[in-house]
Protein backbone atom coordinates (compact mmCIF):
# COMPACT_ATOMS: atom_id res chain seq x y z
CA UNK A 1 0.00 0.00 0.00
CA UNK A 2 0.93 3.62 -0.43
CA UNK A 3 2.72 5.58 2.57
CA UNK A 4 1.56 8.58 4.11
CA UNK A 5 4.15 11.38 4.25
CA UNK A 6 2.72 13.33 7.54
CA UNK A 7 1.26 16.91 5.55
CA UNK A 8 0.15 18.90 8.33
CA UNK A 9 -2.32 21.05 6.00
CA UNK A 10 -6.02 20.52 5.82
CA UNK A 11 -7.82 22.53 3.06
CA UNK A 12 -11.25 23.85 3.54
CA UNK A 13 -13.18 25.05 0.92
CA UNK A 14 -10.34 27.14 -0.55
CA UNK A 15 -9.28 27.93 -4.06
CA UNK A 16 -6.27 25.88 -3.48
CA UNK A 17 -8.97 22.98 -2.47
CA UNK A 18 -8.24 20.35 -5.28
CA UNK A 19 -4.36 20.94 -5.17
CA UNK A 20 -4.10 20.43 -1.45
CA UNK A 21 -6.52 17.56 -1.51
CA UNK A 22 -4.20 15.41 -4.43
CA UNK A 23 -1.03 16.45 -2.57
CA UNK A 24 -2.07 14.35 0.55
CA UNK A 25 -4.44 11.50 -0.98
CA UNK A 26 -2.02 9.82 -4.01
CA UNK A 27 -3.29 9.01 -7.28
CA UNK A 28 -6.80 7.56 -8.26
CA UNK A 29 -4.77 4.63 -9.37
CA UNK A 30 -3.02 3.92 -5.95
CA UNK A 31 -6.11 4.19 -4.06
CA UNK A 32 -8.12 1.51 -6.92
CA UNK A 33 -4.92 -1.04 -6.09
CA UNK A 34 -5.21 -0.60 -2.36
CA UNK A 35 -8.88 -1.07 -1.93
CA UNK A 36 -8.65 -4.22 -4.34
CA UNK A 37 -5.69 -5.11 -1.72
CA UNK A 38 -7.72 -4.43 1.14
CA UNK A 39 -11.17 -7.06 -0.31
CA UNK A 40 -8.63 -9.70 -0.93
CA UNK A 41 -7.66 -9.63 2.63
CA UNK A 42 -11.07 -10.46 4.37
CA UNK A 43 -11.09 -12.90 7.04
CA UNK A 44 -13.23 -15.22 8.35
CA UNK A 45 -15.17 -13.75 11.69
CA UNK A 46 -14.58 -16.86 13.08
CA UNK A 47 -12.03 -18.52 12.78
CA UNK A 48 -9.56 -15.38 10.92
CA UNK A 49 -8.50 -17.62 7.99
CA UNK A 50 -7.76 -14.69 4.79
CA UNK A 51 -9.73 -15.69 1.64
CA UNK A 52 -12.17 -13.11 -0.59
CA UNK A 53 -13.12 -15.47 -2.97
CA UNK A 54 -14.16 -18.29 -0.24
CA UNK A 55 -15.88 -16.26 2.10
CA UNK A 56 -19.98 -15.87 2.02
CA UNK A 57 -21.34 -13.09 4.32
CA UNK A 58 -23.67 -13.45 6.33
CA UNK A 59 -27.01 -12.56 4.31
CA UNK A 60 -28.89 -11.06 7.57
CA UNK A 61 -26.20 -8.25 8.14
CA UNK A 62 -24.57 -8.13 5.11
CA UNK A 63 -20.82 -7.30 7.07
CA UNK A 64 -19.75 -10.45 8.58
CA UNK A 65 -18.06 -13.18 6.60
CA UNK A 66 -17.69 -16.74 6.74
CA UNK A 67 -15.35 -19.46 5.46
CA UNK A 68 -17.69 -22.33 5.91
CA UNK A 69 -20.79 -23.04 7.69
CA UNK A 70 -19.07 -24.92 10.98
CA UNK A 71 -17.68 -21.25 11.46
CA UNK A 72 -20.98 -19.70 10.87
CA UNK A 73 -22.82 -22.10 13.21
CA UNK A 74 -20.35 -22.10 15.81
CA UNK A 75 -20.13 -18.19 15.77
CA UNK A 76 -24.15 -17.83 16.23
CA UNK A 77 -23.68 -17.62 20.17
CA UNK A 78 -21.84 -14.28 19.74
CA UNK A 79 -22.80 -12.98 16.56
CA UNK A 80 -26.39 -13.22 17.02
CA UNK A 81 -26.35 -9.86 19.23
CA UNK A 82 -24.42 -8.08 16.28
CA UNK A 83 -26.36 -9.36 13.28
CA UNK A 84 -28.35 -6.21 13.48
CA UNK A 85 -28.34 -2.47 12.70
CA UNK A 86 -28.08 0.30 15.95
CA UNK A 87 -30.81 1.94 16.46
CA UNK A 88 -29.92 6.02 16.16
CA UNK A 89 -31.75 7.54 19.10
CA UNK A 90 -29.54 11.09 19.58
CA UNK A 91 -32.26 13.16 17.62
CA UNK A 92 -31.05 12.27 14.09
CA UNK A 93 -33.16 13.94 10.64
CA UNK A 94 -32.03 10.90 9.37
CA UNK A 95 -28.65 11.58 7.98
CA UNK A 96 -27.24 8.66 10.10
CA UNK A 97 -26.84 5.32 8.66
CA UNK A 98 -24.56 2.94 11.48
CA UNK A 99 -24.37 0.36 8.74
CA UNK A 100 -23.30 1.89 6.00
CA UNK A 101 -20.41 4.10 7.85
CA UNK A 102 -19.16 0.07 8.97
CA UNK A 103 -19.04 -0.56 5.13
CA UNK A 104 -16.75 3.10 5.01
CA UNK A 105 -14.67 2.33 7.94
CA UNK A 106 -13.59 -0.78 6.07
CA UNK A 107 -11.98 1.15 3.18
CA UNK A 108 -9.83 3.62 5.79
CA UNK A 109 -6.85 0.94 5.30
CA UNK A 110 -6.76 2.48 1.68
CA UNK A 111 -6.22 5.84 2.90
CA UNK A 112 -2.91 6.31 4.47
CA UNK A 113 -3.36 10.00 5.31
CA UNK A 114 -6.31 8.99 7.99
CA UNK A 115 -4.52 6.01 9.05
CA UNK A 116 -1.67 8.23 10.20
CA UNK A 117 -3.98 10.88 12.05
CA UNK A 118 -5.29 8.17 13.67
CA UNK A 119 -1.95 7.02 14.91
CA UNK A 120 -0.98 10.10 15.95
CA UNK A 121 -4.12 10.29 17.63
CA UNK A 122 -3.70 6.82 19.51
CA UNK A 123 0.15 7.65 20.47
CA UNK A 124 -1.69 10.80 22.15
CA UNK A 125 -4.63 9.48 23.47
CA UNK A 126 -2.75 6.39 25.18
CA UNK A 127 0.35 8.01 25.86
CA UNK A 128 2.45 5.46 24.11
CA UNK A 129 5.45 8.05 23.89
CA UNK A 130 5.82 7.45 27.63
CA UNK A 131 4.54 3.77 27.96
CA UNK A 132 5.37 1.61 25.08
CA UNK A 133 3.61 -1.28 25.97
CA UNK A 134 0.33 -0.03 26.83
CA UNK A 135 -0.07 -0.62 23.13
CA UNK A 136 -0.87 -4.50 24.50
CA UNK A 137 -2.93 -3.51 26.36
CA UNK A 138 -5.38 -1.31 25.25
CA UNK A 139 -6.62 0.00 21.61
CA UNK A 140 -8.07 2.94 20.28
CA UNK A 141 -11.82 2.56 19.53
CA UNK A 142 -13.13 5.36 16.86
CA UNK A 143 -17.03 5.52 16.60
CA UNK A 144 -18.39 5.89 13.04
CA UNK A 145 -21.42 7.22 11.54
CA UNK A 146 -22.69 9.29 8.85
CA UNK A 147 -23.51 12.83 7.93
CA UNK A 148 -24.32 14.34 5.29
CA UNK A 149 -22.38 15.48 2.62
CA UNK A 150 -23.05 18.83 1.40
CA UNK A 151 -24.95 20.27 4.79
CA UNK A 152 -27.05 23.26 2.85
CA UNK A 153 -28.33 21.10 0.47
CA UNK A 154 -29.35 18.51 2.88
CA UNK A 155 -31.11 21.45 4.90
CA UNK A 156 -32.60 22.97 2.13
CA UNK A 157 -33.72 19.40 0.58
CA UNK A 158 -37.07 18.45 1.31
CA UNK A 159 -36.39 15.06 -0.82
CA UNK A 160 -33.26 13.80 0.82
CA UNK A 161 -33.45 9.96 -0.83
CA UNK A 162 -31.12 11.01 -3.46
CA UNK A 163 -28.19 12.84 -1.33
CA UNK A 164 -24.91 11.75 -0.27
CA UNK A 165 -24.07 11.22 3.45
CA UNK A 166 -20.19 10.47 4.09
CA UNK A 167 -17.93 9.04 7.04
CA UNK A 168 -18.33 10.98 10.29
CA UNK A 169 -15.75 10.03 13.19
CA UNK A 170 -18.20 10.37 16.33
CA UNK A 171 -15.76 9.60 18.99
CA UNK A 172 -12.35 8.10 19.68
CA UNK A 173 -11.32 7.02 22.88
CA UNK A 174 -8.55 4.44 24.24
CA UNK A 175 -10.03 1.14 25.96
CA UNK A 176 -8.88 -2.30 27.04
CA UNK A 177 -7.58 -4.62 24.52
CA UNK A 178 -10.80 -6.77 23.87
CA UNK A 179 -10.74 -8.94 20.65
CA UNK A 180 -12.46 -12.09 19.02
CA UNK A 181 -10.49 -15.07 18.14
CA UNK A 182 -10.17 -14.34 15.08
CA UNK A 183 -8.96 -10.67 15.67
CA UNK A 184 -6.56 -12.23 18.08
CA UNK A 185 -4.93 -14.31 14.51
CA UNK A 186 -5.26 -10.73 12.81
CA UNK A 187 -2.79 -9.34 15.17
CA UNK A 188 -0.24 -12.09 15.77
CA UNK A 189 0.02 -11.59 12.22
CA UNK A 190 0.76 -8.16 12.13
CA UNK A 191 3.62 -8.50 15.06
CA UNK A 192 4.95 -11.53 13.32
CA UNK A 193 5.60 -9.31 10.45
CA UNK A 194 6.97 -6.37 12.21
CA UNK A 195 11.10 -6.06 12.25
CA UNK A 196 11.65 -6.38 15.82
CA UNK A 197 9.80 -5.00 18.82
CA UNK A 198 7.98 -2.95 16.46
CA UNK A 199 4.85 -0.91 18.01
CA UNK A 200 1.97 -2.18 16.65
CA UNK A 201 -1.30 0.66 16.78
CA UNK A 202 -4.69 -1.38 17.28
CA UNK A 203 -7.99 0.58 16.36
CA UNK A 204 -11.37 -0.63 16.06
CA UNK A 205 -13.84 1.13 14.51
CA UNK A 206 -17.20 0.20 15.68
CA UNK A 207 -20.67 1.56 14.97
CA UNK A 208 -21.63 0.40 18.23
CA UNK A 209 -23.07 -2.56 17.65
CA UNK A 210 -20.51 -3.99 14.21
CA UNK A 211 -17.22 -3.40 14.47
CA UNK A 212 -14.06 -3.56 12.32
CA UNK A 213 -10.21 -4.19 13.28
CA UNK A 214 -7.45 -3.02 11.75
CA UNK A 215 -3.95 -3.54 13.61
CA UNK A 216 -1.41 -1.66 11.65
CA UNK A 217 3.12 -1.01 12.34
CA UNK A 218 3.04 2.67 13.47
CA UNK A 219 4.82 5.02 10.72
CA UNK A 220 7.75 6.95 11.53
CA UNK A 221 5.98 9.77 10.12
CA UNK A 222 3.39 9.24 13.06
CA UNK A 223 5.75 9.30 16.17
CA UNK A 224 7.38 12.02 14.27
CA UNK A 225 4.45 14.12 14.74
CA UNK A 226 3.74 13.15 17.82
CA UNK A 227 6.71 14.25 19.72
CA UNK A 228 6.94 17.28 17.73
CA UNK A 229 3.37 18.48 18.23
CA UNK A 230 3.28 21.39 15.57
CA UNK A 231 0.22 23.05 15.22
CA UNK A 232 -2.53 21.76 12.52
CA UNK A 233 -3.32 24.91 10.09
CA UNK A 234 -6.70 24.87 8.59
CA UNK A 235 -7.33 27.15 5.29
CA UNK A 236 -10.33 28.32 4.43
CA UNK A 237 -11.70 31.32 1.81
CA UNK A 238 -13.64 33.07 4.66
CA UNK A 239 -10.59 33.44 6.87
CA UNK A 240 -7.53 32.55 5.46
CA UNK A 241 -4.89 30.03 7.82
CA UNK A 242 -5.73 29.21 11.18
CA UNK A 243 -3.59 27.84 13.01
CA UNK A 244 -5.29 25.36 15.76
CA UNK A 245 -2.73 24.01 18.50
CA UNK A 246 -1.45 20.37 18.17
CA UNK A 247 -4.23 18.19 20.52
CA UNK A 248 -7.08 15.48 20.13
CA UNK A 249 -9.59 18.35 18.93
CA UNK A 250 -7.33 19.38 15.88
CA UNK A 251 -7.04 15.28 14.62
CA UNK A 252 -10.39 14.78 15.43
CA UNK A 253 -11.46 17.82 13.20
CA UNK A 254 -8.60 16.30 10.66
CA UNK A 255 -10.72 13.53 10.02
CA UNK A 256 -13.93 14.67 9.28
CA UNK A 257 -12.53 17.78 7.16
CA UNK A 258 -10.16 14.95 4.77
CA UNK A 259 -13.27 12.82 4.25
CA UNK A 260 -14.85 16.50 3.23
CA UNK A 261 -12.42 17.17 0.93
CA UNK A 262 -12.58 14.33 -0.90
CA UNK A 263 -15.50 15.63 -3.33
CA UNK A 264 -14.33 13.15 -6.33
CA UNK A 265 -15.08 10.29 -3.91
CA UNK A 266 -11.48 8.56 -4.53
CA UNK A 267 -11.56 6.69 -1.25
CA UNK A 268 -14.97 5.14 -1.39
CA UNK A 269 -16.05 7.16 2.13
CA UNK A 270 -19.36 8.51 0.69
CA UNK A 271 -22.63 7.32 -0.90
CA UNK A 272 -26.07 7.73 -1.49
CA UNK A 273 -27.79 5.49 1.26
CA UNK A 274 -29.98 2.54 -0.20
Amino acid sequence: MSTATGPELITLHHEDFDKDFKNIAGTQEETKADLAQIRGKRRCHRCGIVGAKALKVCTRCKFTHYCSKQCQVADWPEHKAKCRTPIVTNGSHGEEYPDLAMKFATRLPACPFLIHFLQIYSIINMSLLTDFYKADTHMLRVTVSTQPADILTWVMSDDKSNLEVMLKFVKLESVPLSLTPAMLVELAETKAKAPGRYCIIPPMFTNGVKDFFHPSLVMQASLTAAREREPFVFRTRLTGDTKVPFGEEGLHKSLDNFVLMDKKNQFKLRAIPK
